[in-house]
């Protein structure tokens, strides 16, 4: 439980480290297994990096644009947990790991606009599309970041918004049964890799530190410092951004090679996204797509107005 690591445990994990192996079995490079489950529907998905668990919904409704930006959508991901799913969890008071992880995925999905936000403008100045992702932790095995992540890119990646068509000021969304829904533009598909440093130091003379990939809950506890690097492999590797936690210094070699790895490890993740949708599509073509007719989601001003398909 975090802040209550014994003395023992801190002090086998660095042994162990030092030694270049892990509790949990893996070398000190060696990830662990990912799992991405996509909700039925296309309303979100479920993503597993060990023993943390991530699930992300999708909602969409027609709103009124803000006066700065009348041709783009909104996006908007938020990220919670509950005192069932963080051990680090207290009432006021968000845990360094939630921190952590919402500016993560602000920074790989919302500020590197990696989705088409002028593709959600319905009408310009009256009425865009507003896509919101509640990522909700389930489980934290450690590692939240990379978990949440996966788990909001999944959920956009595989959501599905209603098709619309205009007269004027009147928008009229239709059902799943009228017109097949759409995808959302998404430009890149940015994956996170983190890194922690343990500090495996025999004494204050000498300097010695040892990065491992995708840490637990446990190795967080001891870590002096992490280093997550945001990177996406669509067409040619691109790194989005860097971030570190901890007060401890690390060597630009270091950084360096988490870069590199964290593109491989983001193509890995990719493919398993990829694998997911596949399964996805393969079983709704099996049960005939089979869909419900969603509700309005937009009260319109006086000026426009907004019917439902049939």
């Amino acid at each position: 439980m975090a802040g209550v690591t014994s003395l023992n445990d801190k002090a086998f994990v660095k042994a162990a480290a030092e030694e270049e192996r892990r509790v949990d079995g893996r070398p000190l490079l060696g990830n662990r297994q990912v799992r991405v489950s996509l909700l039925e529907g296309g309303v979100g998905a479920e993503v597993r990096i060990g023993h943390s668990r991530c699930i992300a919904h999708v909602q969409a409704e027609i709103v009124k644009p803000s006066a700065d930006k009348r041709s783009e959508g909104v996006l908007q991901i938020e990220l919670h947990t509950s005192a069932m799913g963080d051990p680090a969890y207290e009432p006021n008071r968000i845990p360094e790991s939630i921190k952590q992880g919402r500016a993560a995925v602000q920074k790989a999905l919302v500020k590197s606009k990696a989705v088409d936000l002028e593709s959600l403008c319905v009408i310009p100045g009256k009425a865009v599309w507003s896509v919101r992702v509640e990522v909700r932790v389930l489980d934290n095995g450690g590692n939240l970041t990379d978990t949440a992540l996966l788990a909001a890119a999944a959920a956009l990646k595989g959501f599905k918004r209603n098709d619309v068509t205009t007269v004027g000021d009147t928008v009229k969304i239709h059902s799943h049964f009228d017109r097949e829904p759409l995808p959302l533009t998404l430009y890149a598909l940015p994956l996170s890799a983190t890194f922690g440093v343990l500090d495996v130091s025999k004494d204050s003379e000498t300097d010695r530190t040892v990065m491992i990939s995708d840490p637990s809950l446990l190795e967080e506890q001891v870590l002096s410092s992490s280093i997550t690097v945001i990177a996406c492999t669509t067409d040619q590797p691109v790194l989005y951004g860097i971030l570190k936690s901890g007060g401890c210094a690390v060597e630009t070699s270091l950084i360096q090679h988490a870069c590199s790895l964290a593109v491989q490890r983001s193509g890995e993740m990719r493919g398993v996204l990829e694998g997911a949708l596949k399964a996805r599509d393969d079983s709704e073509r099996h049960k005939g797509r089979k869909r419900e007719v969603l509700d309005t989601l937009w009260q319109p001003p006086p000026s426009c107005t907004v019917s439902a398909g049939p």
